[in-house]
């Protein structure tokens, strides 16, 4: 993942520039170009923060995730078991 800014130069989103086969953002359908905004309303705007949200996931039973594919965004809810 490589972070996206937008034009007043903070961070937009961190897009996937590439996923591993088999790994558990394919599992959940993310696709290489994708661009991961905000998780559970939290927008992921700097490294830091996306490891505190990556960390406090971990134990979360319920995700959902905004990001853009092709332009538009989307907003995707799971729940894990």
């Amino acid at each position: 993942m490589v972070p996206v800014r937008g034009p007043n130069g903070e961070i937009d989103c961190y897009k996937f520039i590439g996923i591993q086969p088999g790994s558990v953002y394919t599992s959940l359908g993310f696709q290489v170009g994708d661009c991961l905004k905000a998780v559970n309303g939290e927008k992921i705007d700097s490294p830091a923060k996306a490891m505190e949200m990556y960390n406090s996931l971990k134990n979360s039973p319920n995700i959902k995730i905004l990001m853009t594919r092709d332009g538009r965004e989307q907003e995707s809810d799971y729940t894990v078991k």
